[in-house]
């Protein structure tokens, strides 16, 4: 039958089709098997842009590896095929097929340590795959940027005047972080390696870096490690140089930038900076007053802020507002409220599901113990972090249930929001662990569809564990609650407007991560194209499994309980005593993230 399609038919029909379908081909006929290899190029490329999201425009898969890096979503890192040598394009989509099974659970995963962060516990961090290095703030005070690949110190700025538990933003080469009443810029030294096209900018004169900065800047240099041999250039990994700072007229709680926007956020008034000159393009005031004509639930304190190029979301403990950015100017007044969501509510959408016995075993969900690794000595010593390589995947798939009609309106917190790229998706989580997905979301604030019939709700775990953090990059969604670390990946539907929300979305969890009272110390989660990356304390003993029933807040003793209680609340200690002197001292934490190996 294949026989008789003609060549450009048959070339469209394998470019559909999956990696072991094509193996399946390639052994049936002599003529598949012949076709397949003469034109494997032509093939692989095709199921690579198709299937994987490849840039039409590239050539060769190779080009990946180096600067510029356009692609964001397949770093060097995410690309990398040591194990096949040379990238071609029917080992890119091996390699691009491992990662995604790997996120699904169906692949090998590990945990990893990255331990080199600085002098301080982890508050916020922010990681670049392409240029290879990690930048984080501590709960102390200071900045440290260190290689993502190595044991390598690249980039320090401590305190006194980076304050504590700053937050930072990062994105396209340039680094943001709090100092007490202005919000300091960084630029990458070498951004022109990763970011040839970029145009040069010029910062107005109220914007300049201050003698402060330029002072630190020398400080803050470390001669990077020398370039492997045959390599005569080698951009500084993590080294900044001072780009601007910034003025808010009033006291800012949350900022977020997404490049080139910075959005800064006070009490009743926000911000919006483009960072490249410091110059402010949109300035939202009032956002504390009922909008008109919508849910005059208060907004509360902040928890949150987020934006898209066509909005402003506004994330407060009691409901979450979106403004327009279309109206609006330098100066003057702000957007419009086209929507507003508030938390308390009964059914905030049609489809609603739960993790199976969640709440009626609580144990057996929260505490989920996998087999012990075999021992690697004849003296069976301790397991070592290395050993949980042999477990296979360190994510644990769950099986949800249909949630009932609540019959009473649900009190809740909102505690993070982030939107999709486009604007057009967004991913709300609740205080008592309850994540809710938001699909076509233009329409819905035209009136052209409703709220309840595009999102879907997801209770991860038992609601009285809080939430921690939220992430939303690259179609995944990862949750931090004092249940667990938990992946959320959205049922394909949900992407397409046309196509009904049937599926339940896929819920996975990073298992051996099950400290709850460790979960309460997290502070910060980013997804990357190859992992999820959290703070996680060392001394969590990630190499020793829990017993069969071992209660996840039942070991330990009390002064332990309380000891990792107060590391969770100092944060807002520090908000709420920030006229005062702090002095706070912590041991170091670092990060664990899961990766496919």
């Amino acid at each position: 039958m294949f026989d008789d399609l003609p060549a450009d038919v048959l070339l469209t029909i394998l470019s559909f089709l999956c990696l072991s379908d094509i193996s399946t081909l390639f052994s049936t006929t002599k003529y598949l098997n012949n076709f397949i290899s003469q034109n494997s190029f032509s093939i692989y490329r095709s199921i690579a842009i198709f299937q994987f999201g490849v840039p039409s425009q590239l050539s060769y898969p190779d080009s990946l590896r180096y600067p510029p890096f356009d692609f964001h979503d397949f770093s060097p890192r995410a690309i990398s095929t040591h194990n096949y040598g040379y990238t071609t394009w029917p080992t890119l989509c091996a390699r691009l097929n491992q990662i995604r099974h790997s996120w699904r659970g169906t692949h090998s995963s590990a945990i990893t340590i990255h331990r080199n962060t600085g002098d301080g516990a982890v508050h916020r961090f922010k990681v670049d795959e392409n240029a290879g290095f990690i930048v984080s703030t501590t709960k102390h005070g200071g900045v440290v940027a260190t290689d993502l690949d190595g044991p390598y110190g690249a980039w320090t700025r401590r305190k006194p005047r980076v304050r504590p538990f700053a937050h930072c933003e990062y994105s396209h080469g340039y680094l943001i972080f709090d100092r007490l009443g202005t919000k300091e810029v960084w630029r990458l030294t070498d951004y022109r390696y990763y970011y040839p096209s970029d145009p040069p900018v010029s910062v107005v004169p109220e914007s300049q870096p201050d003698d402060w900065q330029h002072a630190s800047a020398e400080q803050a240099y470390v001669a990077p490690p020398p370039p492997p041999v045959g390599v005569s250039i080698r951009p500084r990994k993590g080294h900044f140089t001072p780009h601007a700072l910034l003025h808010p007229p009033t006291r800012t709680r949350a900022f977020r930038f997404i490049y080139p926007y910075l959005l800064v956020a006070s009490w009743n008034s926000a911000y919006i900076y483009d960072v490249r000159s410091g110059v402010v393009v949109q300035q939202l005031n009032n956002i504390q007053d009922p909008p008109p004509n919508l849910s005059n639930e208060p907004l509360g304190d902040l928890s949150y802020v987020e934006h898209s190029p066509q909005h402003v979301f506004i994330c407060g403990e009691l409901s979450v507002r979106v403004f327009t950015r279309s109206s609006g100017s330098s100066g003057g007044g702000g957007g419009q409220c086209v929507l507003s969501i508030p938390a308390v509510h009964d059914n905030y959408g049609r489809h609603r599901y739960t993790i199976q016995n969640a709440r009626d075993n609580r144990s057996r969900d929260m505490n989920w113990v996998i087999g012990k690794v075999p021992d690697t000595t004849a003296q069976g010593q301790q397991h070592q972090e290395g050993d949980w390589e042999k477990v296979g995947s360190v994510l644990y798939r769950h099986h949800l249930v249909r949630e009932h009609d609540r019959v009473r309106k649900f009190v809740d917190q909102i505690a993070a929001a982030h939107a999709s790229p486009c604007g057009n998706y967004l991913a709300l989580l609740l205080e008592t662990s309850r994540l809710l997905l938001v699909r076509d979301l233009h329409r819905i604030i035209a009136g052209q569809t409703s709220l309840y019939e595009n999102t879907i709700e997801v209770q991860l775990g038992t609601p009285s564990r809080f939430s921690k953090y939220l992430a939303f990059e690259y179609g995944r969604v990862g949750v931090a609650t004092r249940n667990g670390i938990f992946i959320v990946i959205p049922p394909p539907n949900f992407f397409s407007s046309q196509l009904p929300l049937d599926e339940p979305p896929a819920v996975l969890r990073v298992h051996p991560l099950n400290d709850s009272f460790v979960l309460a110390c997290v502070s910060c989660l980013q997804i990357t194209p190859t992992g999820l990356y959290v703070n996680w304390s060392p001394h969590c003993p990630l190499a020793r499994l829990p017993n069969a029933g071992e209660e996840g807040e039942g070991h330990g003793d009390g002064q332990q309980h309380h000891r990792r209680n107060i590391h969770a609340l100092q944060e807002e200690v520090f908000w709420s005593g920030l006229e005062t002197e702090l002095s706070v001292g912590y041991q170091d934490n670092g990060y664990a993230f899961v990766q496919e190996e």
